[in-house]
């Protein structure tokens, strides 16, 4: 089965792209083609450290130039934490869809602790599995995704930060303008929440709406959990929100994630992430 794993940036955010496609070259352990794909930039150079460290471990990053500006051309809503680079993300998997059978969207600011399988999810049939959105949950909704697999009553609105792709399950292509038509369509109401901020987020769920598998929140915690034992453990922490895991954060960096960081910037060859001692975790 030939898998891939793809972000999406643009220079701007590409220092957090740095680090979460380290994370994942440094932890993952089935064989997947790293894609990068860019915005506005030609992406980075021959002798960055990602790029070194990704032929080093014998799995080259595939850096692709976005210039599909079908969504561009729309002007779509954008907000602090949501660039109109964000928009590329179909366009992104769709380039991948022809070449392999499973694929996992992760944003930048992620960071992949341990191994996942792409390819021991059950899709259900569904075209893609993806986490719950956490910030779509009460506290006692949360207990109940940590307790119990997510089913059918509590799995109704994904996390779009990371997404696995079983292609061989639907046509991408065809998904096309059913996805532009819910960005358009977004743009005048969000049909799902009243005052919404996810305008990125919500036309993927209106489009894979009841077809979809959840995968364990494990795979995508979000910074909803932070500061508890789910978010202590989790194969991958997703930062959602203003702040990020750079620069690290007195009260919010725990040694798990200044130890990853460190080891992180070892094998870029950059300066360790600045930490102190007494930084609260």
């Amino acid at each position: 089965m030939r898998l891939a794993l793809a972000m999406l940036t643009d220079r701007r955010g590409y220092r957090l792209a740095r680090y979460a496609m380290a994370s994942a070259l440094l932890t993952q352990t089935e064989d997947f083609d790293p894609h990068l794909f860019v915005k506005g930039w030609d992406g980075p150079d021959p002798d960055d450290g990602v790029v070194t460290l990704a032929r080093r471990l014998g799995k080259p990053i595939q850096v692709t130039r976005l210039t599909d500006d079908a969504l561009a051309d729309m002007q779509l809503q954008t907000a602090a934490h949501i660039t109109p680079t964000a928009y590329g993300k179909f366009a992104a998997l769709e380039l991948l869809s022809d070449r392999y059978d499973r694929a996992l969207y992760a944003d930048t600011d992620i960071l992949f602790f341990d191994p996942i399988s792409l390819n021991a999810i059950d899709f259900c049939g569904n075209p893609i599995a993806a986490v719950n959105d956490l910030a779509d949950c009460n506290a006692g909704e949360f207990y109940h995704l940590q307790v119990h697999r997510p089913d059918r009553t509590h799995a109704h609105y994904f996390n779009s930060g990371l997404i696995a792709f079983d292609f061989a399950n639907f046509d991408m292509h065809a998904m096309r303008a059913t996805y532009l038509g819910n960005c358009v369509l977004h743009q005048s109401h969000c049909p799902i929440y009243i005052g919404c901020t996810t305008a990125d987020q919500c036309p993927f769920n209106l489009t894979f709406a009841g077809r979809w598998t959840a995968l364990p929140l494990s795979w995508n915690m979000q910074t909803f959990a932070l500061h508890t034992s789910a978010w202590a453990t989790a194969a991958v922490r997703h930062y959602t929100g203003a702040r990020k895991f750079l620069p690290v954060q007195a009260r919010r960096a725990d040694r798990r994630e200044r130890r990853f960081l460190k080891r992180i910037a070892a094998a870029l060859g950059d300066a360790p992430p600045r930490s102190w001692p007494g930084m609260g975790l």
